[in-house]
């Protein structure tokens, strides 16, 4: 059956290498259990995240501020309602 194989048999010139269970491993000095990132960490990251918020935030009221001023025709009428 092997005649008619449809792929011949794919041979590796390179010599074949086992791995260690030492070298995929985490060494033994890792800390059991690690810190968590500490309360002055963790309110920077906040701030930080708060401000980009507000950037965003202010960035889309500018423009829905913008769209609402030139749909009424830069605040000389009223805008149209939307059907």
């Amino acid at each position: 059956m092997a005649e008619h194989a449809i792929l011949p048999p794919v041979t590796n010139p390179l010599p074949r290498r086992t791995i260690a269970t030492n070298e995929i491993t985490l060494p033994r000095t890792a800390d059991a259990a690690p810190m968590a990132a500490g309360v002055r960490a963790r309110i920077g990251g906040y701030v930080v995240d708060m401000v980009i918020f507000a950037a965003i935030a202010m960035a889309v009221i500018v423009f829905a501020g913008f769209l609402l001023l030139a749909t009424s025709d830069w605040a000389k009428k009223d805008p149209s309602d939307a059907q």
